[in-house]
C-alpha cells in the first residue's frame, strides 16, 4: 500500500496508510486474532482489481462467538502499490451471527485468484452498469452484491431514494465492478430500527455485473 492509501467503506474513510489504516487493522486483529479472508471471485483490467470475498474469525472474547461475512472491494494501484479502495462488507450479517450464535457457511474459494488474467474493458458493459446504478435498484440481471454470500436481499436497507452517487466503476471484459451510495429516507428492512422510518439514510453498495453465459 502506498503511504497515501485511502479506504472508503460503509460511509467511513481512512485517508492514510500509517496514521489511519494500520491502527484500524491492528485493532481489528486484536479483536479477531485469527482474522482470515477467502477470495471467491476476482476481476481486473490490469489497473484496477475487484475481489468478492468472505471474512471469517473467532473473536478474542470467547463469549462473542464466530462469524463469516462477505464483501466486495475495488482497488486502484499505481503498478507497484495499492493507492485506493472502495469496499463494502456485510456487517449486519456479522452482527447477527455473533448475537444469535450461528455461523454462516463459508462458500468455496476461487482456486487460483492471483493468476486471473487482466481483460481489456468493454465500454458497453460499463455503460450498462452505470445506467443500472443511476436507477438506485438492488436487483438486476447478473448483478452480484457485496453481501450475496451471507445476506443477499434478505436484510437489505429499504429507502426512498433521493440521490445516487456512483463512486467507482470499471470494466474488465464484459464484466463491470462498482461502488455506489444511495441517499434518501429509511423505509425499513432491518430489525430494531422502526423508530428511524422516515429519517435521512445512506445505503452503500458494491458488487459486479456477471458475464452473460
Amino acid at each position: 500500500m502506498a503511504p497515501n492509501y485511502q479506504l472508503h467503506v460503509g460511509g467511513f474513510e481512512l485517508l492514510s496508510r500509517d496514521d489511519d489504516y494500520i491502527p484500524t487493522m491492528t485493532k481489528a486483529f486484536e479483536e479477531y486474532p485469527e482474522f482470515a479472508i477467502t477470495v471467491h471471485d476476482l476481476l481486473t483490467d490490469g489497473n484496477s482489481i475487484a475481489i468478492q470475498f468472505s471474512l471469517h474469525s473467532s473473536a478474542a472474547n470467547q463469549n462473542a462467538g464466530r462469524a463469516v461475512w462477505s464483501g466486495t472491494v475495488l482497488y486502484r494501484w499505481n503498478g507497484e502499490q495499492l493507492t485506493e479502495a472502495w469496499a463494502e462488507e456485510d456487517f449486519y450479517a456479522h452482527k447477527m451471527q455473533l448475537r444469535h450464535g450461528s455461523t454462516a457457511p463459508l462458500q468455496p474459494a476461487l482456486a487460483d485468484p492471483w493468476d486471473t488474467p487482466a481483460l481489456p474493458p468493454d465500454p458497453e458493459a460499463e455503460k450498462v452498469v452505470r445506467e443500472w446504478l443511476e436507477l438506485g435498484a438492488l436487483e438486476g440481471e447478473h448483478i452480484v452484491l457485496d453481501d450475496v454470500v451471507t445476506g443477499g436481499c434478505e436484510h437489505q436497507v429499504e429507502i426512498d431514494i433521493v440521490e445516487v452517487t456512483v463512486n467507482r466503476v470499471f470494466a474488465a471484459g464484459n464484466r463491470s465492478a462498482f461502488h455506489a451510495t444511495h441517499r434518501g429516507h429509511y423505509r425499513g428492512g432491518l430489525s430494531g430500527l422502526d423508530e428511524s422510518i422516515g429519517s435521512s439514510f445512506e445505503r452503500h453498495i458494491a458488487g459486479d455485473r456477471k458475464s452473460v453465459v
